[in-house]
This record gives C-alpha cells, sequence and structure tokens, in this order.
C-alpha cells in the first residue's frame, strides 16, 4: 500500500468517525425533527466515508467494483437529506412538495446504483488503480447534486441578507460547509467523468460537511460545546479500554480488563445519563422562566389597565361628590331656608359620609398618579406656620367635642421656609392631625414644629391606642391599618399614610412614626429640607 493511499484509507475513516459522533451528538441534544435531519445526513457521510477506506485499500477488481458502486449507493442520500435538512432550517419544511420530488428521484437513483447504467466499470486514475467510472444515470445524479448545491447556496445567501447577529452567523457557517464541502466532494466525481486536472487529496475537504453543520446546530442551538467533548472524551475513553481488553496475554488478565472496562462503561453512561438530566431540567427551568416573563409581563399590563380605571373612575366621582359637599354646605348654612334640628344632624352626617368619600377618591388619584409617575408637583415658598394654624382652627371643634387636649406650640420667632408643594404638604399633615383626633379617646393631641439650619420636623403626638411593633413594620404599605386602630375606627382604608409617605418623600423630605406600644401614642414626624437662603 502506497503512503498515498495509505493517507486516503486514514482521512476517510476520520472523516466517517467524526460525522458518525456529531450526528449522534446533535441527535442526544434534541430529538427535534432538524435535529433528526442531521444525524440521518451525518450517517450518510459517515457511511460514505468509511466505504469509502475500504475501497480505496481493496486489491481485487470485483471487491473495489463492488465498494465503489455501495459508496455511490450512499452518497446518492447525502444531497437528499441535505437538502431535507436545509429546508427545515430556512423556511421549517413547509415547501413539502420539493423535498418529495427529492426523495422520489433519490429512491430511484439508489434503486439502479449497482446497476451498469450508474456504474460502468473502473478505471486507473491519478494514484487509484480502481477508481469507479460514471455512466448516464450517475451523470443525471450529478445534474441533481449541482441543482441542490446551487438551490442551497442561493437560499443561504438571500436569507443571510434578511437575517441578523446569531441567525446570520449560523447561516454564514452552514453556507461555508456547503461551499467548501460539496468542493471536496466533487473532486471524485471529477475522477469518475475521467478528469484528471484536480489533486485527490482536495476530497478530505468532506469532513469540512458535518463539522460545520454540527457546529452551527451546535453552537447557535445553544448546545453545551462543553458537554459534546466530554462526551467525545468519554466515547475515546471506551473504545480505547475495549482495544486495551485484546492486549492481553493470561486469561486471567483478560477477565480482569473485561471488568475494568465494564465498570469504564458504567461510569460513562451514569455520567451521561446524569447530564441529560441537568439538560432536561435546565429546559424546564428555561420554560418556567419564559412563563413567569409572560405572566409579569400580563400583570403589568392588568395593574395598568387597573390603575387607568381606577383614575378616571375617581375623576368621574370627585365632581358630583363635590357638588353634594357644596349643597349639603348650604343647605346647613340656611341659604335654602330655616332647617330643623333633626335635619341638620342627617345632614350632618352626609356630610362627613360625603368627606371621607371625597378623601378616598383623593387617596385613589393620588395613588394611580404616584404609580405612574404622573403625579405633578407645584414647589413654591410655603410658610409651615400658615399651614398649621389653619389646621388647627380647622380641627380645634373636633378635638374638644372629644375632650381632647389640642394644643399647637409654634417656636418664637418667624419660621424659615420651605421649598415644596403647599396643599399637598398641607394635606399630609392634615391627615396625621385628622388621624390623632379620630384614633385617640382621652387625653392630647399636640402639634409641634422644631428646626435647625438644615432641617424643620412637624411633630404630630397624641396619647391615642398607640402602635404595636408588628404593625409598625407595614404601617405605611399600601391598604395597611393597625389592628388596634381598626377595632377604634372600621371605615378607614389604609391608604393615608401610604399616600403621605410618596408626596412626603418625592419632596426630600421623610415620615416616620415612635410608639412605645399598644395603648401608649403616638408620634408621627415629617421631617423637611430647609430652603437655601
Amino acid at each position: 500500500m502506497s503512503e498515498e493511499i495509505f493517507f486516503y484509507f486514514i482521512s476517510h475513516i476520520l472523516i466517517g468517525i467524526t460525522a458518525f459522533f456529531l450526528g449522534v451528538f446533535v441527535l442526544i441534544n434534541s430529538r427535534k425533527k432538524i435535529n433528526i435531519l442531521f444525524f440521518l445526513f451525518s450517517m450518510s457521510v459517515s457511511l460514505w466515508a468509511l466505504f469509502y477506506s475500504i475501497w480505496v485499500i481493496s486489491v481485487d477488481q470485483e471487491v473495489a467494483l463492488f465498494f465503489a458502486k455501495l459508496l455511490n449507493s450512499i452518497a446518492i442520500l447525502i444531497p437528499a437529506f441535505y437538502f431535507h435538512w436545509l429546508m427545515c432550517l430556512l423556511e421549517g419544511c413547509k415547501d413539502k412538495k420539493k423535498i418529495v420530488l427529492v426523495y422520489i428521484v433519490t429512491v430511484l437513483f439508489v434503486i439502479t446504483s449497482f446497476t451498469d447504467f450508474f456504474i460502468s466499470g473502473i478505471q486507473s486514475i491519478s494514484s487509484f488503480s480502481y477508481f469507479p467510472k460514471s455512466n448516464w444515470l450517475h451523470k443525471l445524479f450529478l445534474v441533481e447534486w449541482v441543482i441542490i448545491i446551487f438551490y442551497g447556496i442561493i437560499a443561504l445567501l438571500r436569507l443571510i441578507k434578511q437575517s441578523k447577529d446569531k441567525r446570520k452567523a449560523q447561516l454564514i457557517t452552514v453556507l461555508i460547509g456547503t461551499t467548501i464541502g460539496f468542493f471536496g466532494g466533487s473532486v471524485n466525481f471529477l475522477f469518475m467523468l475521467g478528469i484528471d486536472i484536480v489533486p485527490a487529496f482536495l476530497s478530505v475537504l468532506v469532513i469540512v460537511f458535518p463539522i460545520m453543520f454540527g457546529y452551527a446546530m451546535i453552537e447557535y442551538n445553544l448546545m453545551n460545546v462543553e458537554a459534546v467533548f466530554v462526551h467525545i472524551l468519554l466515547i475515546i475513553l471506551n473504545i480505547g479500554s475495549i482495544s486495551f481488553v485484546f492486549t492481553s496475554n493470561t486469561r486471567i488478565e483478560y477477565i480482569m480488563k473485561i471488568i475494568f472496562c465494564t465498570l469504564i462503561f458504567l461510569v460513562s453512561y451514569l455520567l451521561i445519563r446524569n447530564y441529560n438530566k441537568e439538560v432536561e431540567q435546565k429546559k424546564e427551568l428555561l420554560k418556567l422562566s419564559k412563563e413567569l416573563k409572560r405572566a409579569n409581563t400580563e400583570l403589568k399590563r392588568l395593574d395598568k389597565a387597573k390603575s387607568e380605571f381606577i383614575s378616571i373612575a375617581s375623576h368621574q366621582l370627585r365632581t358630583p361628590l363635590t357638588a353634594i359637599k357644596g349643597y349639603i354646605s348650604l343647605i346647613l348654612e340656611g341659604a335654602y331656608g330655616k332647617v330643623a334640628p333633626e335635619i341638620e344632624t342627617a345632614l350632618n352626617k352626609i356630610f362627613l359620609a360625603n368627606e371621607r368619600l371625597i378623601q378616598l377618591v383623593e387617596d385613589l388619584l393620588n395613588i394611580t398618579h404616584i404609580e405612574d409617575g404622573r403625579l405633578e408637583y407645584h414647589i413654591e415658598d410655603v410658610h409651615v406656620e400658615e399651614i398649621l394654624e389653619e389646621l388647627y382652627d380647622m380641627f380645634i371643634m373636633r378635638a374638644q367635642d372629644k375632650g381632647l387636649d389640642f394644643v399647637l406650640k409654634l417656636p418664637d420667632g418667624k419660621l424659615p421656609t420651605l421649598q415644596a408643594d403647599k396643599s399637598k404638604l398641607r394635606e399630609v399633615i392634615s391627615n396625621l392631625i385628622d388621624n390623632a383626633i379620630k384614633y385617640t379617646n382621652k387625653g392630647f393631641v399636640h402639634v409641634s414644629v422644631k428646626h435647625n439650619k438644615r432641617t424643620m420636623r412637624i411633630i404630630v403626638e397624641d396619647s391615642g391606642v398607640g402602635i404595636s411593633e408588628a404593625s409598625m413594620n407595614t404601617l405605611f404599605a399600601k391598604f395597611s391599618r393597625g389592628t388596634d386602630s381598626s377595632k377604634i375606627y372600621t371605615e378607614g382604608t389604609g391608604l393615608g399614610l401610604f399616600v403621605g409617605k410618596n408626596l412626603i418623600e418625592s419632596q426630600g423630605g421623610h415620615i416616620y412614626a415612635n410608639s412605645d406600644g399598644v395603648g401608649k401614642g403616638s408620634t408621627f414626624i415629617i421631617e423637611m429640607p430647609i430652603s437655601a437662603s
């Protein structure tokens, strides 16, 4: 055997083994249709290469002719499986008519591949003594081969122009594999046609075929490339251990090596099985992650729809509620004539209920605007003492009705101004005083102000129900109410403090509460930065 023939023998064995393992690895990764087609394509390349290696070392003319026909029979399958795989890669196997047509032609060629109409005999060409000679049916097969190759290249080029990023890289890889691989295979066809103008060793380029396609499947379909090499190493280890058995010199040595080989096989099997389980788990986790992402997107959409509904409903409610408040005020003031005492009592209750509804509507509007980031602030110079004195006058009657010591303590001298939204600051302080009176049955409610050069503290202190340690953690949360406060006043919504916290913090301030526990009163403190003079 010449060195050149030995080179073809070894190189095609390597092509066959490489194509086989690549096909198996891609099939292990997934049982999808495109992976199965790649497996069939790889197996056809593998069988062609292995029969090629047997044919090339054949010394008998009849044996050489048989294996020449056999490897050409297998070669007929390569463009068919390639075309089907490529159609699935490019179009998702939608054009079934073309695929069926290619398979019909392929079957006809395979059936006639062992006749003299396909391979008429053998010839001596280049360094080969028994190279198959092409006949008219084989020439027709070559026409099909060329059509499929050019169709694939044109389709790939067209789709590459339209694709981006990862998909584009995958298609470019397939295009390179198609061009180089089929060029290598065409060297054999030239020799079969009696044309000796290209070096025969270029036929080894067929190896590029499965490697580039396999790389495109593995790398761009997110198969774990490191795991592929682990599989390769395990297979090589098993092949090596089997070969090691045949070097035994004694029966005991033979038995021991078989046991050793079996253990390696079992360990390899367990490793591969565990890896496959991990792959399945990762796929499940990825699936769950995608489902959670979709669910999260849907929840955000629903939350946005909810906020829009609340905003629209609140706007629609505010106008009639304000009108009701105005008319009740006019009736109570006697604008429509004297009101009987019992009717006045009923109207006062209606007025208070309407006030609670107005406050609820305002809180809901504020919440939707806060969550959407659409709440507008009108920043101006604010004199806190003016707000506190106004609120004191507004709440003094309620406090006295409950017998509470309601006191406003302002420091001597003029207070520094704040840069804030006056109406929103007033709303928050009003809510704190209202809560203090509401949740204090006896004792006091004191409102005071302290300040230094940088910060002003507005303090609302009471001797009411107090706040438990558990309630303190969720005090400023949406719809949160302390268990003790809810027993005393059942009609609260748990929105006031949540809204107040957002209104203060969005203006650079801070709001917090202190309490020694249930029944020991509470203190709410608003801290606001003082305007630079």
